[in-house]
């Protein structure tokens, strides 16, 4: 049933008007999470071992004592702590049990083992405290709600103690902790431009400030009584939390030159003089609600004091997390580096710094109080006296529990050693703190999914308290509570599961038990809108695997690749990360690069079902080739049909009959460098486009280089080149950019171009398909059109996709091979050997004598490897998960099989830089070796079907160059073997060669004239 207005009315005076408690009162009833953790440690240490504690007595250690901490005992918080002391301190005079080896195993080899450099290791201590704040937090938001909740815990109208307002200002402080973590491990994000760390923050942000919205919709839509006095009529604690780190990102100058206790200091007593100088205080508690501001004046005033609190977390976090307390502020001069971070911890020096910093805090707020600085303390405005408070007790109940671990978990006996002064590298062998390698499994996970457990607790809470009636009756409630408590804990412990199940789960406990007394549709949806965005800050978790390894991006843009070769940039980053690579680029988009020879195999052939889809390129794709080249088509109709006709036409039985044109076109190749040398990269090309206008479009005169439709053709080829660069166009990144008026005019521009280009080549070819023309792909596609289900347009850019892509890597192939031949002479020597023995005098090779010259298939396979044309390879989108070696590929990722690098894998291909023609050949060298694959054609369902073509063209003309000529370097220009263009399939620069012909001129001028 629906809340009446009288019911609302009752309800708003029911938590409106609190006075609260007093600090001492609050600090008794937290003492209680201390000392329960004491009797958990206790049981663990000296009863369990190694072994973990059952859940259901974990639950009952550390969750229940809170709950009657806050209830049953609330007057008498003292007497529950004895009640769990007193157990405690009879267990722990026990002899720890040695049956089962040390307590903590995996904590000595911990500190031993091996670490990845920039990693913190994991405070235990810090686990337990953020998870116990949690769920102090969660059970202080009953205090509003619920009688048997006494009131003085219930949040204070404007100033008092209470715990619900502990709680507010202890989960702020402990997310300004660990966010010391990204500045420990990479210090230079402090100097890094602020626009990029803007879009980076607030990005994250974004879920959090959703939320916001939808609270203010699920209050705003309903009857749900609302308590304005707490934050404003639309602001409430997630835009707090969400505004915090955007905040921080503008004091990081400061922080750089400032110690950040200090700036929070200064940022707390700004904000109080503002509130006791300037009449803010005043304007909080009496201007009338006018407009957006004044609507929301507590959320926004309090702003300030919230963040420093955040800062002051992240000071502490700056002592907690790295090695030594003083390990920040040497980091920032240099003296340290993030490496550093994996030192051996030096705990005492730790307590030592705290327990001065918590003196210092203390101290603080008992002046103010003395001096009688405001009112007292204000949750509503975050005054001084709260921020102090807040951070006195955070900054004791943290040392607190990593005395705790201290006490329970003790140093090492070894001998202290000295840290080396200079380096600040710590010996294993010194004393240091052998804590658990993890905190008790249940505060691991509540610590893991914070914000989660947050938002559930709250939605939830906000569904169940019209559930019991306003009474006493406190039995009943503490059952209940406890039984809730129980199912959420269980709940979140096994979260690891996917989050459609959570939330489902979620939604079926929570969700059909609010609909009794939903009326409101707007609440449903809310509620279910809710659950949808818990699952998106779920999706992250859906599984335990992590993503493969890589560089880290830089602000909103993700990762920054570079424009110029980025194929050698990701052999950098896999040799330095790992076979398999990633990083973010744009908005989650995480990219995967595949860069050695096994891996290869195992993730891009055995997985290609689940790689042979394309992901979405808007500048190249969809705009430069308007959705229709085959390439970069994703998977479908269209895709299926396009290749089904491509492999109708070029399957090897087909491509078999194609020989005697290559034959033809690669004796004219080398007449042509015969004729002119050093015009050879024209003359490649030449090669190549008359092969490929032939075969495509029928045409049976040799083609020039300088012919108008081949210059139109590698224009337009080199712009494909040029947009299929990853990183080239920032619509790929972020979509959203092709709805920005011209943003993409000049490639539609080009597209129309291109579509001239390759339709007026089909008309001709249609015009003359009743005449004279000869057998080709595109009379006949033309010829099954209606069978393919193809579009006169599809057909066009089949055809001229098929001769721009075979045209230009052919041409780019060859000359790759003479340049190889002019800078490894040793190599070309073993060719050369083998031409002579088995070209008999009187003829020149020929596709007949392929068998016999496998010197001559070595050669050029080896340099496929050594200068790969499409050398960073394309795309591919995982259409699912896949696990590799424990690693997860996610579903969505774009995952490129890098050529270069492959091919440069050290375990498969030795001395990868040296061109070595007998890495292909069996070890008597009478054969080529079935066992090792070239991946130069792509990979599984989307290897180019044109490749038993291409590999007759490398074929035929290394064979004729070598048995024509001796290749070699012309001494006066060295030739730069990674000079090649920028674009995805890249060609190489102009470079001098010497041609020697190695027979008699006439004769084999007459020889190769002849027609096979």
């Amino acid at each position: 049933m629906q809340p009446t207005e009288d019911y609302n009315t009752l309800k708003v005076a029911f938590v409106s008007g609190m006075k609260g408690s007093s600090i001492l009162h609050v600090n008794l009833i937290s003492l209680v999470a201390l000392a329960s953790i004491a009797l958990y440690c206790t049981v663990h240490s000296r009863i369990y071992g190694a072994k973990n504690i059952p859940f259901l007595i974990s639950w009952t250690l550390l969750t229940l004592p809170l709950l009657l901490s806050m209830t049953v005992f609330a007057t008498k918080p003292i007497l529950l702590c004895i009640f769990l002391l007193a157990p405690a301190g009879l267990i722990f005079a026990r002899s720890p049990r040695r049956s089962t080896g040390s307590v903590l195993p995996d904590s000595v080899a911990g500190s031993t083992r091996r670490k990845k450099p920039n990693s913190i290791t994991p405070v235990p201590a810090l686990t337990t405290y953020r998870a116990h704040m949690m769920l102090m937090t969660v059970l202080g938001i009953l205090a509003v709600d619920f009688p048997v909740f006494p009131r003085a815990l219930a949040k204070c109208e404007s100033y008092g103690v209470s715990l619900m307002d502990l709680g507010v200002g202890s989960f702020v402080f402990s997310n300004g902790v660990v966010s010391a973590i990204p500045l420990l491990k990479s210090p230079q994000h402090l100097q890094s431009p602020l626009l990029p760390k803007l879009g980076y923050i607030l990005r994250k942000s974004v879920p959090i400030i959703a939320l916001g919205g939808i609270r203010v919709l699920l209050v705003k839509g309903t009857d749900y009584p609302e308590h304005e006095t707490e934050y404003g009529t639309h602001w409430s604690f997630f835009m707090t939390l969400a505004l915090l780190p955007v905040l921080q990102v503008f004091l990081h100058p400061l922080i750089r030159v400032i110690p950040v206790s200090m700036l929070a200091t200064g940022v707390g007593l700004v904000h109080q003089l503002t509130l006791s100088r300037l009449g803010l205080k005043e304007y909080v508690r009496s201007a009338p609600r006018v407009d957006l501001i004044s609507a929301n004046k507590e959320g926004i005033v309090s702003l300030a004091g919230y963040l420093s609190i955040y800062l002051y977390g992240l000071s502490l976090g700056t002592i907690v997390l790295p090695p030594t307390p003083k390990f920040f502020p040497r980091l920032l001069r240099q003296r340290v580096t993030p490496a550093d971070l994996t030192a051996a911890r030096q705990n005492g020096k730790t307590v030592i710094e705290l327990t001065s910093y918590a003196i210092v805090w203390w101290t603080a707020l008992g002046i103010l109080r003395f001096m009688q600085i405001d009112e007292g303390v204000s949750r509503q405005m975050a005054n001084f006296q709260y921020v102090l408070w807040i951070t006195a007790f955070n900054t004791s109940f943290i040392l607190a529990y990593l005395l705790l671990d201290i006490t329970f978990y003790p140093p090492s006996s070894a001998p202290k050693k000295r840290p080396n002064s200079e380096s600040n590298h710590f010996s294993p062998e010194m004393t240091v703190n052998v804590i658990s390698a993890t905190a008790p499994p249940l505060l691991d996970a509540l610590n893991k999914n914070g914000l989660p457990v947050f938002l559930l607790a709250r939605e939830c809470w906000d569904r169940n308290y019209k559930s019991f009636n306003a009474d006493d009756s406190r039995g009943p409630v503490v059952v209940h509570d406890s039984a809730f408590g129980l199912l959420v804990c269980n709940l979140w412990r096994g979260v690891g599961a996917e989050e459609e199940q959570v939330v489902v789960a979620i939604y079926l406990v929570f969700g059909m038990r609010s609909r009794i007394s939903m009326s409101s549709v707007v609440q449903g949806l809310g509620f279910s809108l809710f659950c949808c965005l818990l699952a998106l800050l779920l999706k992250g978790r859906r599984s335990a695997l992590p993503f493969p390894p890589g560089p880290s991006g830089h602000g909103w843009r993700g990762l920054a690749i570079p424009k110029q070769h980025p194929y050698r940039k990701f052999e950098e980053w896999l040799k330095e990360h790992g076979p398999v690579i990633s990083f973010q680029r744009g908005f989650g988009q995480r990219t995967v690069v595949i860069g050695r020879y096994q891996a290869a195999v195992e993730i891009m052939e055995k997985e290609g079902i689940h790689l042979a889809d394309r992901p979405t390129s808007i500048a190249a794709g969809d705009t430069l080739s308007g959705g229709m080249r085959t390439l970069l088509i994703p998977q479908g109709d269209r895709l299926r049909k396009l290749r089904k006709a491509l492999h109708a036409q070029l399957r090897p039985v087909v491509a078999a009959k194609y020989q005697p044109i290559q034959q033809h076109n690669a004796q004219h190749h080398v007449l042509d460098i015969l004729r002119d040398p050093q015009n050879h990269l024209i003359h490649a090309q030449g090669y190549a486009t008359s092969v490929i206008l032939s075969l495509t479009y029928g045409k049976s005169s040799r083609t020039s280089s300088d012919d108008p439709i081949i210059q139109e053709v590698s224009a337009a080829q080199s712009r494909l080149g040029a947009a299929l660069l990853p990183g080239a166009y920032l619509v790929d990144e972020w979509p959203m950019l092709r709805y920005v008026p011209g943003y993409l005019s000049e490639l539609r521009r080009q597209h129309q171009l291109e579509l001239k280009l390759f339709t007026s080549q089909l008309d001709t070819v249609r015009n003359r398909m009743a005449s004279d023309i000869q057998s080709c792909f595109a009379k006949t596609i033309l010829e099954k059109q209606a069978d393919y289900g193809l579009s006169y347009n599809e057909v066009a850019y089949l055809a001229g996709s098929m001769f721009g892509a075979g045209s230009g890597t052919s041409s780019s192939a060859i000359s790759i091979v003479i340049m190889a031949a002019a800078t490894h002479p040793e190599a070309q020597a073993a060719v050369h050997k083998e031409l002579d023995a088995v070209i008999t005098p009187g003829k020149c090779p020929t596709f007949q004598d392929e068998a016999d010259l496998v010197q001559v298939t070595a050669f050029y396979l080896e340099s496929y490897r050594w200068r790969p044309v499409s050398a960073g390879g394309f795309a591919h989108r995982a259409t699912q998960d896949i696990i590799w070696n424990g690693l997860l590929i996610p579903r969505g990722a774009s995952v490129y099989g890098s050529h270069w690098s492959i091919a440069r894998d050290p375990e498969i291909f030795p001395d990868p830089e040296r061109f070595d023609p007998r890495r292909w050949l069996t070890d008597d060298g009478s054969a080529v070796r079935n066992d090792l694959r070239v991946f130069q054609f792509g990979f599984g369902r989307r290897v180019c079907p044109g490749s038993h073509v291409a590999n007759r063209s490398l074929f035929i003309n290394t064979a004729l160059l070598l048995w024509a000529f001796r290749i070699s370097e012309d001494e006066k220009q060295p030739i730069d073997t990674m000079a090649f263009t920028n674009t995805a399939n890249m060609h190489p620069l102009p470079f001098a060669v010497c041609f020697e012909p190695r027979r008699n001129v006439a004769k084999m001028t007459e020889l190769l004239s002849q027609t096979p």
